[in-house]
């Protein structure tokens, strides 16, 4: 699956999802800064942050599924949503909340850093 296949497919997954849940006067979120290429539980993942600048959408082709980062209350979340084996998913889901703060910052800088370059 190209890199452009599966940005798609994770903004049609992440606007379907967000559009479902948010009231309609909320803005859905735009997520296409980088993407990064990176390694989480033995599985490639390319890494996209958002306008916001707080969350962070990692997206796999090995399987249908994508992790969404964000901040609530202060701290940082993660929320996985696809069709694969939760075996499969669960070795990326625990590197992924170990995770410091600086990390999801660089993250962010980074992807913005790839955007820019790329535009």
């Amino acid at each position: 699956m190209t890199r452009w296949a599966i940005f798609a497919l994770a903004t049609l997954i992440f606007s379907s999802s967000a559009n479902a849940q948010s009231p309609p006067d909320q803005p859905t979120l735009q997520c296409d800064n980088g993407p990064l290429h990176r390694d989480y539980g033995g599985t490639d993942w390319l890494v996209y942050s958002c306008v916001d600048e707080e969350t962070l959408v990692f997206v796999t082709s090995a399987f249908p599924f994508y992790f969404l980062s964000y901040m609530h209350d202060g701290g940082r979340r993660l929320y996985g949503a696809g069709n694969a084996p939760r075996e499969a998913t669960r070795p990326a889901y625990e590197e992924l909340t170990r995770l410091t703060p600086t990390d999801f910052e660089e993250l962010l800088t980074e992807t913005k850093a790839v955007s820019a370059v790329l535009r």
